[in-house]
């Protein structure tokens, strides 16, 4: 059990430390999701908001219109 501890903290170390790097273009920041429950870890960057933004909530917005 202290194994797999030691791999969470170290993923998530990795992780938290590589989200807080400069972005190359402008203000743009990586969004770090961890489940610690479920031993889920998401790291956003800029392109997958853009890709979030385009297929999942754009189309929900016109939906709600039509």
């Amino acid at each position: 059990m202290d194994t797999l501890d030691n791999y969470r903290q170290i993923i998530q170390k990795i992780l938290t430390e590589y989200s807080q790097l400069p972005y190359a273009y402008g203000e743009l920041e990586r969004q770090l999701i961890i489940d610690k429950t479920a031993n889920h870890y998401l790291l956003l960057t800029p392109l997958h908001l853009i890709i979030l933004i385009i297929f999942l909530i754009l189309p929900l917005r016109l939906c709600a219109f039509a």
